[in-house]
């Protein structure tokens, strides 16, 4: 008795697994494209994979495949696995020579390759010793890019205006230095 009760689970099982992915064949391409642009948008980058990779298996047809292979190799470019998103866009290239995102394809392969050949070649962590004569050069280099003090001059006025302090007024009422000058000396 035993024995049947175990064998109707297990058939109970492999019936809802087919019946689940009979219902996925039956959904419509637009509702997984969109689940997976809504997964990317969450960062949830696995499961956009995912629905992505549901459409491309399950609706070969769709227009939305293009896209579909487009967006893995976008999710792969997010979680930095360069190798996995070379393979997606070089994929969506040869499958869809005359598709939408071409060039952001090639963008995509252009920057994964960038940051393989980062991660092959990392930069030095401690500083190359200077030689003394360097030294030299960098020091003068340095007093050459300090800023150095300037007068405050315009072409109307070559001098740099000098404020004196005046302390009464003329005859006519205007300010007069305890020198006789104007307000401003030059």
């Amino acid at each position: 008795m035993r024995k049947w009760i175990g064998a109707l689970i297990l058939i109970g099982f492999i019936l809802s697994g087919s019946y689940s992915q009979g219902q996925q064949k039956g959904q419509d391409p637009g509702d997984l494209y969109d689940a997976g642009t809504a997964l990317f948008n969450k960062a949830q980058y696995e499961e956009a994979i995912d629905r992505f990779s549901k459409l491309i298996l399950f609706f070969s047809t769709s227009k939305l495949n293009s896209y579909s292979r487009y967006m893995i190799g976008q999710c792969y470019l997010k979680m930095r696995k360069y190798e996995e998103a070379i393979q997606q866009f070089e994929l969506y290239l040869k499958a869809f020579p005359d598709g939408d995102r071409i060039y952001e394809a090639k963008k995509g392969i252009e920057f994964s390759k960038e940051k393989l050949r980062e991660k092959a070649s990392p930069p030095a962590l401690s500083p190359q010793p200077v030689a003394p004569d360097e030294r030299k050069k960098k020091s003068d280099e340095v007093k050459l890019l300090t800023p150095q003090p300037q007068a405050w001059s315009s072409p109307a006025y070559p001098e740099p205006a000098r404020f004196v302090a005046c302390s009464r007024r003329g005859v006519n009422g205007q300010m007069k230095c305890p020198l006789g000058k104007s307000f401003f000396a030059g």
